[in-house]
Parts: structure tokens; C-alpha cells; sequence
């Protein structure tokens, strides 16, 4: 499954599908779905297209009113683990058994410093959820911090860059990391807690480097990518008409996720859209 070609509510289609055919119980795959359902509407009033699971728990948190520093009942477990299958399903197209929280809060998310910046963003006005994935990824510099025992440094921060890149984190994630943490070494710096500017080493789009796609792809390239997919399935059967659409007329990811079959036009054989 390749993680932002697919609209939410495909991927969720797709998931509950997924579900049914692996033998889940009824009653499962009805659970997972009033989970999803929620996470649906609370995207659509985001205006959030594509799932990113970073992106997306800070908002279901607030939404089904889950402390993160409280110890939460059966069902608020289950609600999260929707969303980690829902990640895993989108980054490993299966389901996994055991789940590891990566977002796990350490003894960080509430240190002192971190507090400050929590309350420097309230006073900017963001809204709690956005202020949480902050917090998040600040965390996770910290963290690593901690376990490096490394002062904070321009050395540290390219270090930690490395690490970042290296990282299982999808590309998604890794952006929202490297912007918000920019954001904190900046608000360090003109709160004169540390000397160096290290926030520029943020200059410019500096997580492009990490997921930077080729330019273009060889005709060997593109035999190999259509060549790995499974046609014997109604899904590979869709995903290969998706890459040949791509390939041969050059429809960009979002026009193809909107397309529908009015777009097709028989008689002329051609594919008419409005961008």
C-alpha cells in the first residue's frame, strides 16, 4: 500500500476489507469501523485528505477525550490501536498482531523547558491538537538527547538529523519532526536560551534532501514498478491501471485518488477533469 497516493477514505475502505477477508469476527471489524468513521469526520473538518497517524492522534485524542498521562479504560486502548493498525496497514498493507507505541510521552513531554514553549504556543493561539503534535516531536528530540547525554549543539542537531533520517518514521512524519523542531531551537534562541541560531540549520526545505524522488524514471524503472504488481487481485488489477494512468498520461496523485468514471469519456477515449 503506498502511503499518500490514497485518500482516507479509501484507505479506510480498503482496511475494513482487509479485515473481512482475514477472518476478523463481525463484531471486530464493526468496532474498527465506528473508529474510523470518527476519524473520517473529525479529518473533514480539518480539511485533512491523507492519513498520517502522527498527524491524526493528537486530534482523536481530543475528539474521544483520551489524557495521554492518564491511564486509559479497554476501550479508549482499542480506539488508539485503531489508529496504529490503520498506520500499519497504510505503510505494511497488513495488520500487525502486537503494536509499539512510538509515541510513547517520556518523563521529557513535561519537562520545564518544554512546558514553556507548550505555553509560548497557546499564546500564539494554536489550537490544542497542533500544540500536542509539537509537543510529540519535541519530545522525541529530547529524548534522544537524553540518551545521547549530548549537549545541545550544531554538531548534536545534525546528529540527531542522521538519526531522523534512519529512522522507520514515514516521510510525513519525519517533515512534521524536523518543522517543529525548528519552530522550538527558534523559540530557544530569541528567548536567549541558547546562544547559537540553531534553528537555521533548518534553512529552507531541509527535510527534502531526505525524501527527495527522482527527477524521472528509466523505462526499466517503470517495467520493474508495474511488473511487482499482483493483477490477479481486484486491488492489484486497480493499483496497476492507477500506475499506468499515472505513467503514460501523467495524472498527478490527486487527481487520480478524485477521478471518477464521468471523467471518462468512451467516445473520444479520452479523461477530462477540472484541476
Amino acid at each position: 500500500m503506498a502511503s499518500n497516493l490514497i485518500a482516507i477514505e479509501h484507505l479506510v475502505q480498503h482496511a475494513v476489507l482487509y479485515l473481512q477477508d482475514n477472518g476478523y469476527s463481525y463484531s471486530s471489524v464493526k468496532r474498527y469501523h465506528k473508529c474510523w468513521k470518527t476519524l473520517l469526520q473529525v479529518c473533514q473538518q480539518e480539511s485533512i485528505r491523507y492519513f498520517c497517524y502522527e498527524q491524526c492522534l493528537p486530534l482523536m485524542l481530543l475528539e474521544w477525550q483520551i489524557d495521554p498521562h492518564a491511564p486509559a479504560s479497554p476501550f479508549q486502548r482499542f480506539q488508539i490501536r485503531s489508529l496504529k493498525g490503520l498506520r500499519d496497514f497504510q505503510d505494511h498493507g497488513k495488520f500487525f498482531k502486537c503494536y509499539r507505541d512510538k509515541q510513547q510521552p517520556s518523563a521529557l513531554f513535561d519537562s520545564e523547558t518544554l512546558q514553556k514553549y507548550e505555553n509560548h504556543l497557546r499564546k500564539e493561539g494554536l489550537k490544542e491538537s497542533t500544540i500536542l503534535s509539537r509537543k510529540y516531536a519535541v519530545s522525541h528530540f529530547l529524548k534522544y538527547q537524553s540518551e545521547q547525554e549530548a549537549g545541545l549543539s550544531d554538531q548534536f542537531v545534525i546528529r540527531y538529523l542522521d538519526h531522523l533520517q534512519n529512522s522507520p518514521f514515514s516521510p510525513a512524519t519525519k517533515g512534521l519532526y524536523l518543522s517543529s523542531i525548528k519552530k522550538y531551537l527558534e523559540f530557544l534562541f530569541f528567548r536567549q536560551e541558547i546562544s547559537i541560531p540553531l534553528h537555521r540549520l533548518f534553512s529552507g526545505n531541509s527535510f527534502s534532501k531526505y525524501v527527495r524522488l527522482p527527477s524521472k524514471y528509466s523505462q526499466e524503472d517503470l517495467k520493474s514498478i508495474l511488473s511487482a504488481v499482483d493483477r490477479d487481485s481486484l486491488l492489484g488489477r486497480r493499483d496497476y491501471l492507477v500506475l499506468v494512468l499515472a505513467m503514460q498520461l501523467g495524472i498527478r496523485a490527486g487527481d487520480l485518488c478524485l477521478l471518477k468514471m464521468e471523467n471518462i469519456h468512451w467516445a473520444t477515449e479520452s479523461i477530462q477533469f477540472i484541476q
